[in-house]
């Protein structure tokens, strides 16, 4: 039996209708996959996704650009930041022109490319997208979760930085919208607390800074289980304020606890890296100069395989190590470790 011509039109219709809808069922699963910590599923259901979005053309850009966020955002959490800062700027691009640069998909976009930015080595460009949102977000989005997601960057940027005090009113503020808009024991909340908690603790407030982390730490536990990176992330800033306060045990205690917790985890680089930064400042003030030699340089490693480009964060790791390397009489090396990191700061 022949097919005619009308009935194969009304099919060809029907399976263009069609991939609309699969486009966004494959994004929603690539979401579920995602919350499940099903990572590889998810990369290969948003690429699916995209690929459809594609092949559509530029009226379903918009959906492009979301089903590329999601990406992107998988690919944080496997510690790929280089490829999920190609992907942000990519779906930013599609996000600006389908919803405009005032609409809160493009301002999640900018956010999301702003945290890459700072992880990778880029404040200046992070810090640059930050600001742009910031008085659209003030204007039309004051208590919304954007809002805060951009002032927790900005006080993460200013820690970097090393203006701790700069920092302090953002990560509050960031605490407050966040708290008053998604809840006191969600997981945005815990993240909240935490970077306040850091901000506090860098600025010198260490009695300020100990109850919020401890805070941090149970929400966070609750929502995420107690294996996850951001979990172990909190604990290793716990052991930094222990350290401060002197209580050389407990800390000790947090910051090995973290520092094997992370070890296990694939594609926490960023948060390992830091760990073990910690570590070896504990090291180094126990006198035990080997230990903190061996610590170090495996963060300096880390450190190296997810920043696009060297930063501070880089060059404080350099600077530490270069004290190592002398406390073990290798003055050479502690020399070279010394001019690398002055190269860097010098070229930021």
């Amino acid at each position: 039996m022949r097919v005619g011509i009308g009935f194969a039109i009304i099919i060809t219709a029907f399976a263009a209708a069609a991939q609309p809808q699969q486009g966004k069922d494959l994004n929603e699963r690539g979401l579920e996959s995602l919350s499940r910590g099903d990572y590889p599923a998810a990369e290969k259901l948003f690429r699916q996704s995209m690929a459809i979005w594609t092949t559509l053309g530029p009226e379903f850009e918009a959906h492009l650009g979301i089903s590329m966020m999601n990406l992107g955002d998988t690919l944080c959490v496997e510690g790929r930041w280089p490829e999920a800062a190609t992907l942000f700027e990519r779906s930013l691009e599609y996000t600006r022109h389908a919803f405009g640069p005032r609409d809160l998909h493009t301002i999640a976009n900018q956010n999301r490319l702003a945290n890459v930015y700072l992880v990778t080595g880029d404040p200046a460009r992070g810090e640059a997208l930050y600001r742009e949102v910031l008085p659209i977000e003030r204007e039309l989005y004051p208590n919304d979760l954007q809002t805060a997601h951009t002032l927790g960057g900005l006080a993460s940027l200013q820690i970097r930085r090393g203006e701790f005090e700069r920092g302090v009113p953002d990560a509050e503020e960031s605490l407050r919208i966040t708290s008053a808009s998604q809840g006191d024991s969600s997981t945005e909340t815990g993240l909240a607390y935490a970077n306040l908690g850091q901000a506090l603790r860098m600025a010198g407030h260490n009695d300020r800074a100990l109850p919020l982390l401890r805070r941090a730490e149970v929400v966070l536990t609750r929502n995420l289980g107690p294996n996850h990176p951001r979990v172990a992330s909190v604990i290793s800033q716990e052991g930094l304020s222990l350290l401060n306060d002197g209580k050389m045990a407990l800390a000790e205690q947090a910051l090995t606890h973290a520092v094997d917790q992370l070890s296990k985890i694939p594609g926490a680089n960023v948060e390992l890296a830091g760990a073990e930064y910690n570590l070896g400042l504990l090291r180094m003030r126990q006198k035990k100069y080997s230990d903190a030699d061996t610590v170090l340089t495996r963060a300096l490693a880390l450190e190296e395989q997810y920043a696009s480009r060297p930063g501070r964060e880089m060059a404080t790791t350099l600077e530490m190590l270069s004290q190592v390397r002398e406390k073990l009489h290798r003055f050479d090396d502690a020399e070279q470790l010394k001019r690398r990191a002055s190269m860097i700061t010098s070229y930021r």
